[in-house]
């Protein structure tokens, strides 16, 4: 509670998001890519209907499905009933990578660190469908109309 009194004071600044370490995600990539999901940007993806297929690099595979503002995790894309329109390889280490905003979808395909399958402009931009973690904008901000009756 004292933290969040010197965040309110503008004394401080609280990190709002903590981004996993890089070896629980490649530890277990299937489900960051579900967590990814969740960070889609309804804005951006609007009436977007594609299907997105992981392939890492341990021999797991998932998916999204993104569809009308939403995306829809797929734990067996093989089993999903649309076929993918884009393929990803690649691997756990370049998801993390990718997963924790270090480098760009187009930067990461240019230097092979993901193989594409279908139109790599389109897995790129379905891909920045999604919104990435920036450190700046991850703090609690202290709203600037607060009245302090104290020192």
């Amino acid at each position: 509670m004292m933290s969040q009194a010197l965040a309110l004071e503008g004394k401080i600044t609280l990190p709002r998001v903590f981004p996993p370490p890089s070896g629980s995600i490649t530890a277990s990539p299937n489900s960051f890519v579900d967590y990814f999901r969740v960070r889609i940007d309804p804005l951006k993806s609007g009436e977007t209907d594609s299907f997105i297929r992981f392939d890492f690099s341990d021999g797991s595979s998932s998916g999204l499905h993104i569809r009308r503002a939403v995306a829809e995790y797929v734990e067996e894309p093989d089993k999903h009933l649309r076929k993918p329109d884009i393929k990803l390889k690649m691997s756990v280490e370049s998801w993390a990578e990718l997963y924790l905003s270090q480098a760009t979808p187009e930067e990461m395909i240019e230097h092979g660190d993901i193989a594409v399958t279908g139109d790599a402009k389109e897995a790129a931009r379905l891909i920045n469908l999604f919104d990435r973690y920036s450190p700046q904008k991850a703090v609690v901000i202290p709203p600037t109309t607060l009245v302090q009756d104290h020192p």
